[in-house]
């Protein structure tokens, strides 16, 4: 203010909002890598379930329009430990369905 600069409404949420959007993106992406929070936002609900489902999706398994359902194929690399966590926490696993069935990250 003292330069004479000032910042109409409109801009100064629209800065509000994309700082808070990278701020939740960050927090995520630290969630599921398993890091601990650098803030007090709340992002994900149930921290161990989006862990373990991101490390089954990067062991090849497919999640689908149920987010606690994941599906294998014959060329997945089957975790049975991983699994057991898995099913623990809620989550399920059934093998890929050969029908057109939409599914999110399938390729």
């Amino acid at each position: 203010r003292k330069l004479g600069l000032s910042r109409s409404k409109a801009k100064g949420y629209a800065m509000s909002s994309r700082v808070r959007n990278e701020l939740v993106r960050r927090e995520r992406r630290r969630a599921v890598f398993g890091l601990d929070p650098l803030t007090r936002l709340k992002v994900i609900s149930h921290r161990a379930k989006v862990r373990i489902r991101s490390r089954l999706k990067a062991n090849g398994y497919i999640t689908g329009v149920h987010r606690n359902i994941l599906y294998f194929t014959e060329a997945t690399c089957r975790k049975a430990r991983l699994e057991a966590k898995a099913t623990r926490l809620g989550l399920s696993f059934l093998p890929f369905p050969e029908d057109n069935t939409p599914l999110s990250n399938a390729i």
